[in-house]
């Protein structure tokens, strides 16, 4: 073995470079965030062939001392850090001192300030870790720092650098990043010769706007403090997804970074909202007292861990989840097409021509509150032996007397001086028709039944109410060591969902009963589901059921294309009633749209 020797500082720079410079994006990352420590409320960002070229980080900031400017390129050289507790505390972004002196050590850099009290600016350059120029010149308040040739003498490393193009691209997602997480920052952005982005640093809302333009109407501002953490920020409504995550941006005291677990508390404050394999988006911004935060378990501090994520996560799920029900806006309906393109679907605002606009159901449907009582009492009294039922699950919960009364109370509409709702008809026994006013509703009668149908069901589990089925057999499986220790932990959690989980020996267990809604559920199905690794984040809350009971719903509900009558209608409408359920099928489909009068007055050219 050879022996132990002192590298050079040529050869430890450029090992430092390759740790803290991965490409031109790492680069302009390191720049900006140092940018933006040293106060700067206008940062100019401008690249050329996809930042390998040419990268120019421009501020206002408080510039640098002339007798500072050489240490600047010196290994562990920080004007951030003093001692080691300020390590407990870290509030700045680019706390490291090896970023100057690694792009140094792997391009040509100058380093351009001049601070508000200096009436000259100093400069110094320096190519591939060597000095090769320093003195006065004339330079605004702030730093500018331009890079040239990045990795030029270090051929391996630059051939796997992509194209331009691509690596310019990987540039501006960090810039909309980075507007995004400092919002009252003025950012400009070039990218080859072209003008990307000009923000006016006046805040979120603006830097929002300047990212994602008229999409900003699809979101909804949120608000909420607690212990001593703030969030705030934009979701989008439920009817705006994503096809993937990219747009869901967290921000914890200005700086972009991720945490599965948080992800996944905003998943769940959406999942009864969305279609499959759709995502909400969002931008929220947190502020934390640093010493609750831990933003170094990643190198390049893009993840951050909390001391207390239990609390984190019930804000932020909670505060949406609210935020989302209460601003619930059914999807667009267009007439102009042959099919129906939802919001879901990404139809885009500035292309659609209503926006359904969605009240609580109980403010829809105003049933037989303006009913004569004497004719409700005649009503009961004469029909209500002739009414006969023939979907008992449509039918369930409602009397043959209350079912009649409602059917006849919508056809003594002339009566009643408060507007009542008319069932106008259907569509491919499919699509209930009704008229509400100056409005008209299309109801997917499947849809709407699943949705009443999956919150009874999730009512029962959450309320512990369910129904127990006991097996002829047990089902007995054996798992791993760790599954065992997971399963052993959780199993009372379990059992209180309705499942007769045992342990038997080290690595066995049987399953005694299951709960009635999983009555078809495949055991050894059942079992996957419950090790696998995000099955696990959620088992106190049930939702690892909840796939199950949506299949259980869907099979319970009535069909597109049954015959429903009448009186089928008017009980199903009085369920949505009494329901109060957001109209959106488990699986994220609308289970109504509204159309208005006035819209379909325009298609006759009745008003223009």
């Amino acid at each position: 073995m050879s022996r132990i020797q002192v590298l050079d500082s040529s050869i430890f720079n450029r090992i430092a470079a390759g740790e803290v410079v991965e490409s031109p994006c790492s680069a302009v990352k390191e720049l900006v965030e140092n940018s933006i420590d040293a106060g700067a409320d206008t940062i100019s960002v401008e690249i050329r062939g996809g930042g390998i070229d040419f990268i120019s980080v421009a501020d206002n900031g408080v510039g640098i001392h002339r007798e500072d400017m050489p240490r600047a390129f010196l290994p562990h050289a920080t004007s951030k850090i003093k001692t080691l507790d300020d390590l407990n505390a870290i509030g700045t972004l680019g706390f490291r001192g090896e970023a100057l002196p690694s792009i140094a050590s792997v391009s040509e850099v100058t380093v351009t300030s001049r601070r508000v009290q200096d009436s000259m600016g100093y400069f110094i350059t320096y190519c591939n870790g060597a000095e090769i120029g320093q003195g006065e010149t004339g330079a605004a308040e702030g730093t500018t720092v331009t890079v040239k040739r990045l990795f030029e003498n270090i051929p391996a490393r630059r051939k796997f650098l992509k194209k331009p193009a691509s690596e310019g691209a990987k540039i501006t997602s960090l810039i909309e990043k980075l507007i995004l997480a400092n919002p009252t920052i003025a950012f400009t952005y070039t990218a080859e010769g072209r003008l990307v982005y000009q923000t006016d640093g006046a805040g979120a809302e603006s830097a929002i706007y300047a990212i994602y333009g008229e999409d900003i109407e699809q979101l909804i501002s949120i608000s909420n403090t607690m212990s001593g953490i703030t969030l705030n920020g934009f979701v989008s409504k439920p009817s705006f997804t994503r096809h993937n995550r990219s747009d869901q941006i967290l921000i914890v005291n200005n700086r972009v970074v991720e945490n599965e677990e948080i992800a996944y508390s905003v998943y769940l404050a959406y999942k009864d909202f969305l279609m499959t394999r759709r995502y909400p988006m969002y931008v929220l911004y947190i502020k934390i007292p640093y010493d609750l935060v831990d933003v170094n378990i990643h190198p390049n501090k893009l993840s951050v861990k909390f001391v207390d994520t239990v609390s984190v996560k019930k804000m932020i799920s909670h505060t949406i989840r609210r935020a989302i029900s209460a601003n619930f806006t059914a999807p667009l309906f267009t007439s102009t097409n042959a099919e129906v393109p939802l919001k879901s679907e990404g139809v885009s605002a500035a292309n659609s021509e209503t926006l359904i606009e969605h009240k609580p159901i109980k403010q829809q449907y105003q049933y037989i509150n303006a009913v004569n009582e004497a004719i409700v009492e005649d009503v009961i009294r004469e029909s209500a032996p002739q009414t006969v039922l023939t979907r008992q699950s449509v039918m369930e919960d409602f009397s043959a007397s209350e079912l009649h009364t409602l059917h006849q109370a919508i056809k003594f509409d002339a009566v009643e001086k408060t507007a009542a709702i008319q069932i106008a008809g259907k569509l491919f026994n499919t699509y209930i028709i009704i008229q509400f006013d100056a409005d008209v509703f299309l109801i997917d009668q499947h849809a709407a039944h699943e949705r009443i149908l999956y919150d009874r069901y999730i009512s029962a589990i959450d309320n512990q109410k369910l129904l127990l089925q006991e097996l002829l057999v047990p089902y007995t499986f054996t798992v791993s060591f760790s599954e065992a220790e997971f399963l052993q932990t959780h199993i009372d959690e379990i059992n209180a969902l309705g499942f007769g989980l045992k342990n038997f020996g080290e690595k066995t267990f049987s399953l005694s009963s299951i709960p009635t809604i999983c009555s078809e559920i495949r055991l050894n199905t059942f079992v996957s589901a419950l090790l696998a690794a995000d099955m696990q984040k959620s088992i106190k809350k049930s939702d690892f059921l909840k796939q199950q009971v949506a299949a259980s719903a869907c099979s319970a509900a009535v069909k597109g294309k049954d015959d429903l009558t009448e009186c089928e209608i008017a009980s199903l409408l009085e369920q949505m009633n009494v329901s109060g359920a957001i109209p959106i099928c488990p699986h994220g489909r609308p289970t109504l749209v509204k159309l208005s009068k006035t819209e379909i007055e325009k298609w006759f050219k009745r008003i223009v």
